[in-house]
This record gives structure tokens, sequence and C-alpha cells, in this order.
């Protein structure tokens, strides 16, 4: 009976998140658009300087989507005549000729304002199959500022939150835990996750989902507390994302969670960490087929075969050789993603951590259901392997999760000795 009573707790919040997720697109779509469209064309310059996947620095990975934020501009900025249901969930885009979005946004943003084609695209197309939560804040947000300045903020911004989770670290006693976030967060590029729209979704969600751990003293053994926190984090990462690298709202705050509470033994640790997998993908995959079925009912189209078709294409490999494709995608991942300044700190503080953890014994096998979290991006490239193929440039974020994980897994025994030993020295 408890165990139905929580099922239909968690189907009751999805609903709810599917509902607030509607209505709030609607509202937004009821917007004006003269002002967003001003600033959009101001926007234009920049992206058109930079090139549709620009490299900010040619000695590390530092690629920005330009084609995927154009698509996003292209998105907020549209004012054909449509209600404002259907643009909600059609996503409309402007498309001149048969050219991508980034050329498409460049030539239609880049006309006098009376040249028509942005009053009136007679063919636009749609991308019905995603949410497209973050038109709340870029349509809010382009209404005042241009790309460039947003852009700007959105560094700062990062940035701040970054620290603050690093802070908070040390206010809960986990300092242990601040060199690995501080690496992690280095592996992610933090001047591209600022830079582009297209990765900054993950990142806020995993960053304010950490936050909102660590201000809590901690988490009873009762399990539907943290659960629900993983509920609305995979909600909000379906929400607002476009399949950049959602397991990063998974992993990290997943660490966190099981850092913040040490009392919990090896048992309890796989616990939480299969019981909140669990949800989280029951959140992410259930908001995701709300939107197709709101979609579909609103309007009267199957939006479920499309949906379907492109996973079926992400999900599949382009091998009969299934194992060998995802070792292909597996390596273009990790190639791209370690190649950053930071991959020589984090590997020489695995060393120095190894060598503690040899000299001391530190092992700890309460710190094992780590290493489960780490393997996690493996198994998500495995399922998600051509997918990870085509878009390694900014799927490889995934691997955060792994270093995050696993820098934590070898810190935080070491520390724990570290600390044994002085309380010891004080009492003695």
């Amino acid at each position: 009976m408890a165990f139905l009573r929580r099922m239909i707790y968690w189907f009751t919040v999805l609903f709810a998140g599917i509902a607030f997720g509607t209505l709030s697109l609607i509202l937004t779509f009821q917007m004006p658009t003269e002002r967003v469209i001003q600033n959009v064309r101001r926007s234009v310059y920049t992206l058109y300087s930079e090139g549709v996947y620009p490299s900010l620095y040619t000695w590390c990975s530092s690629q920005l989507d330009n084609w995927t934020d154009s698509l996003m501009l292209s998105i907020i900025a549209y004012n054909g005549s449509e209600t404002a249901t259907t643009k909600a969930m059609n996503a409309y885009y402007f498309r001149y000729n048969d050219e991508n979005p980034y050329s498409s946004f460049i030539v239609i943003f880049s006309m006098p304002e009376d040249g028509g084609i942005i009053v009136a695209d007679p063919n636009p197309m749609t991308y019905t199959r995603y949410w497209h939560g973050y038109a709340l804040i870029l349509k809010g947000l382009f209404t005042f500022f241009d790309y460039a300045t947003i852009r700007l903020m959105n560094l700062v911004l990062q940035t701040i939150v970054s620290i603050l989770v690093m802070i908070l670290f040390g206010f809960r006693k986990l300092r242990h835990a601040i060199l690995p976030y501080f690496i992690s967060i280095g592996f992610l590029m933090p001047v591209v996750t600022g830079f582009s729209f297209q990765y900054s979704a993950v990142f806020y969600i995993n960053t304010f989902a950490c936050l909102c751990i660590l201000m809590r003293p901690h988490f009873s053994k009762d399990v539907p507390v943290p659960m629900f926190t993983f509920l609305l984090i995979s909600m909000a990462t379906s929400f607002f994302d476009l399949l950049t690298y959602p397991l990063a709202t998974l992993g990290i705050p997943l660490v966190v969670f099981l850092l913040q509470n040490e009392s919990f033994d090896a048992k309890e640790k796989l616990q939480s960490i299969f019981g909140n997998s669990l949800l989280w993908g029951f959140g992410y995959l259930g908001m995701w087929a709300g939107k197709w079925a709101i979609a579909s009912l609103l309007l009267h189209e199957n939006i479920f075969s499309n949906a379907l078709a492109a996973m079926q294409i992400n999900t599949s490999t382009n091998s009969k050789n299934v194992f060998s494709f995802y070792c292909e995608a597996l390596k273009m991942n990790l190639g791209y993603f370690a190649f950053t300044p930071v991959t020589i700190i984090a590997f020489l503080f695995v060393i120095v951590y190894v060598i503690i953890m040899v000299r001391r014994h530190a092992f700890s096998r309460t710190h094992l259901p780590l290493l489960l979290i780490t393997c996690m991006p493996f198994a998500w490239y495995f399922l998600t392997s051509n997918h990870v193929y085509i878009h390694y440039w900014f799927t490889n974020r995934a691997l955060v999760v792994s270093i995050f994980s696993g820098l934590c897994f070898l810190s935080a025994p070491c520390v724990k000795i570290r600390y044994d030993h002085v309380n010891l020295h004080d009492k003695g």
C-alpha cells in the first residue's frame, strides 16, 4: 500500500509538471516579439563573425554551438499568425530556402525590417519533440538585451553559482569535494558553457540541484525525501535541455547527496543510487513523453511517431558490430573531453591520492558505490551510441560525472583518515 501511495504521488508530481510546462510555454509565446526581434537582429553580427562551430582556443576543446543557439533564437523570435498554443507546441523557426538553421538565421535577420520574411514565413519549420523550456528565460532576456550581453551575464552567473557550491562544500565539512568539483567544472570549459546557451541548461540544473542538496543540513533515511528532489531535477532537465549531456543532472547531484550523507553504509548508498536513478529516469522520460502526448492532443497530430523515430536514430548504430561502434563513439568523446589543461591537474590528483590510499590503507568499502556513478556515462553512451557519435563535441560533457565521482571516491577516505588522525592527536 505504501508503494502504491508513492507511485500515485510520483505520477501526480509528473502530471503537475507537464501541466505547468504547457501553460508556461503558452504564456511565453503570447508575449510580444517586437523587442525580441530587435535584439535578435543586433545579435546577428556576433554569430556571423564567429561562424557556425567556432573554437575559442586552438590548444583545448572549446567549440561553441552557434548552430543550435541560432535555432533557439529563431524559435523565440518567431512571430507568425498561429495561436500561442500552436507556437508553444510546434516550436516554429524560420527557414530560408533549404539552408540550415544557422545560415537561415543569418540571412533572415540580416534583411531590412520591411523585407517581409520575418513578418510572414510561408513555410516555417517545426521542432515539436522537445519542450524548448529555455524559451521562458530567453524570450524575457531578449526583450531587454542582445546576444553578446546575455552571454556575458550567463558567464558571470555560472561563475557565481559554481563558487557558491564550493563555499557550501566548506560549510558542510566536505572540503575534500572542493578540488574534485573545481576540476570537474574545468573539464566543462566554463567559458564555453557561458558562451553557448545550448550547454547552459544542464549546467544550471545540476548546479542548482547541488546547492539545494547542500543547503539542507542532512537527509533522513526516509527514501521519498531525496527522491522527490531527483524527480524534479529530471523533469527540469527534460523541459529545458536539448539532449546535450543530461546525465550530469543525475550523476553530480547524486554524488553530492552521498557525500552529504556519510552516515549511510554501502548498502544504503546503493539503494539511494538505484532508487534515485530510477526515479530520475521516470521523470526524464515521463516529462518528455508528456510533451508528445500534450502536443498530439492540442495539435490533433501524431507527434509520437516523429519522436519515436528520432529516438530510434539516436539509439541505433551505423555498424553491424555494435561493440566496435560503441568503442569508436567512446573514443571520440573521451578524446574531446580530455583535451583540456585541467587533464594534467586531474592526473596529478589521482596519483597523489592513490599513493595516500596505499600508504595509509585508506580504502573504504562505504565509498565503493561512488564507482557505480563513475560508470554511468559509459552505460549512457552505450544506450545512445549514434547520438554521442554524431554530437561528440557536446555529449562528451557527460563524462564530468565520471571525473567528479571518481575524484571524490579517491579523496573522501583519505581525508577521513587525516581528520581521524587529527582528532586522536587533539584528544591525546
